[in-house]
């Protein structure tokens, strides 16, 4: 289960990354009617997923250093 946290919040930052990529890859532009295009909805998106990974990886770092209590 500890692994799988580390992993879980790799992939979560990792998609973070993504859309901050499909961001940039798609860009925004002036139409002509004077409305700018451009797709906003992934930076929220980006992050909330970095601040989910975040508080994983800090979870998973904490658990990792906690003995076992068995």
């Amino acid at each position: 289960m500890k692994k799988n946290l580390g992993r879980l919040s790799l992939a979560l930052l990792g998609c973070s990354l993504g859309a901050l990529l499909v961001f940039r890859l798609i860009g925004s532009h002036v139409d002509s009617k004077g409305m700018l295009r451009e797709p906003f909805f992934l930076m929220p998106i980006s992050f909330l997923l970095a601040g989910a990974g975040a508080v994983t990886g800090i979870t998973a770092i904490v658990w990792r250093q906690a003995p076992d209590r068995r």
